[in-house]
């Protein structure tokens, strides 16, 4: 099995349609993701699209509790090494 290269940006689904479609209307890919994020991010602080503020949460406790582990971990090991 081959493994995924690292250092790939990996493109959005459906990028290239979205961004000919938009190319046409005078708006870039990079503009028009910029806003639709910017809006999606508001709507979280404003309270509404409980999805992706749960994702997002979801995403920030994990690395909450993978630095705990590794914190706890680095304890232990020098504990038992003194």
């Amino acid at each position: 099995m081959a493994s995924p290269r690292k250092n790939k940006v990996e493109k959005a689904p459906y990028q290239d349609a979205v961004t000919v479609i938009l190319k046409r209307k005078g708006i870039t890919y990079e503009e028009w993701s910029r806003e639709i994020v910017n809006n999606i991010c508001v709507s979280v602080i404003q309270g509404g699209n409980s999805e992706w503020k749960n994702k997002m949460l979801e995403a920030a406790a994990m690395e909450v509790i993978a630095d705990s582990v590794v914190k706890q971990e680095e304890k232990r090991q020098n504990h038992s090494n003194n």
